[in-house]
């Protein structure tokens, strides 16, 4: 993905940077900008993409630590909810050592 975004940046630089001239002694402003709009659309596609997976990666990373306790406790109850009691001991015992473990 990061190449492909390379690639259309690239391209739109180029486009308007190196024609700028030409396009103005020709009067093809209008058509030129529609290229230059399109080949845009394609780079913000790519951005948005990018911010959208960032976001969910940031997401993901900073709830990991309270899934895993989460998770942690449920299957410490669900194995054998008659024996395995949580009680404030075990639990901050517990949190202190995952802590440790981040």
């Amino acid at each position: 993905m990061n190449e492909a975004f390379k690639a259309s940046t690239g391209v739109r630089l180029y486009l308007t940077s190196f024609f700028n001239r030409i396009i103005k002694l020709n009067a093809w402003e209008e058509n030129f900008q529609d290229r230059v709009e399109s080949i845009r659309g394609e780079e913000i596609g790519f951005l948005r993409k990018n911010a959208t997976l960032k976001a969910f990666m940031n997401f993901v990373y900073g709830s990991a630590p309270s899934l895993v306790t989460l998770a942690s406790f449920g299957t410490y109850v669900a194995i054998d909810p008659e024996n395995n009691v949580l009680t404030a001991d075990k639990v901050f015992v517990c949190l202190s050592l995952f802590n440790l473990l981040r």
